[in-house]
């Protein structure tokens, strides 16, 4: 299997761009999602890994070793109440792990076997993997992905109005973290969690007047997440930054995962 070339995400991003439906609804940067299946902002374990980042986040805020069982239910009620309830949650799994809803995405299975790796406890993955599990009880979106990896490259968008699909019609796969996207989310996040848990601005711990801490947690401690991933996952891949707005794309070579 080849790598992308600069032609070939020219040729991806050509017939596989879309007009963003759901700016706050989730899925993973995972290449194997069919075009259609979610027509939303890809993330790092979608929102799997967004419950992730804000508990990273919260640790470090707080100076805690582990959070309690208590303060991670708290993050839970505030990223369904950010995507709009339970229905609009969303993970993956795959066909090979239709056993464990967790392990079939790679971020979280990582973050399972790994989970110092990002900053956090075999407790706290697995508070994690639990609350996927009841969500999608509960009506979550669970999509199962279907094949093994093929990825050819990893793409960062950068649009506030457009992404890419992860495959395109010929089938041939790519990461894709859509930056923009994941910096509008993780604002509105920061916003609750301020609102949701005032005694943080009360013990002096942020400034209730001044998101850009916080958003700015959230932001980094989602690249450093994804940073873990991709280079378990995406070694060698070349990575290409795609900008999308009313004037047309931009589209360049930015490195190479290493």
């Amino acid at each position: 299997m080849s790598h992308y070339t600069l032609s070939d995400v020219q040729d991806h991003v050509f017939t596989s761009k879309f007009l963003i439906k759901h700016p706050l609804i989730s899925q993973c940067i995972d290449g194997r999602y069919n075009q259609g299946d979610n027509q939303a902002c890809s993330i790092p374990g979608a929102d799997g890994g967004q419950l992730k980042v804000m508990i990273a986040v919260i640790k470090k805020l707080l100076w805690k070793e582990e959070l309690d069982h208590a303060m991670m239910t708290k993050l839970t009620h505030i990223l369904t109440n950010v995507v709009g309830g339970v229905k609009n949650l969303a993970f993956h799994t795959d066909t090979h792990a239709l056993h464990d809803y967790g392990i079939g995405c790679g971020h979280l299975r990582l973050a399972k076997n790994k989970p110092d790796d990002y900053g956090l406890t075999d407790a706290e993955v697995q508070f994690v993997l639990d609350f996927m599990n009841e969500s999608i009880k509960h009506g979550s979106t669970n999509i199962i992905l279907d094949g093994h990896h093929g990825e050819r490259g990893v793409m960062i968008i950068d649009s506030a109005t457009h992404s890419v699909y992860n495959k395109n019609k010929e089938g041939h796969q790519v990461f894709i973290f859509h930056k923009t996207c994941a910096e509008n989310r993780n604002k509105i996040i920061a916003e609750k969690i301020i609102e949701s848990l005032p005694w943080l601005q009360q013990g002096w711990l942020i400034d209730k007047d001044d998101l850009s801490e916080v958003v700015g947690m959230l932001n980094q401690t989602m690249e450093e997440h994804l940073n873990t991933t991709v280079w378990e996952l995406a070694k060698w891949l070349p990575i290409f930054l795609i900008e999308i707005n009313e004037n047309g794309e931009n589209i360049s070579q930015i490195g190479v995962v290493a």
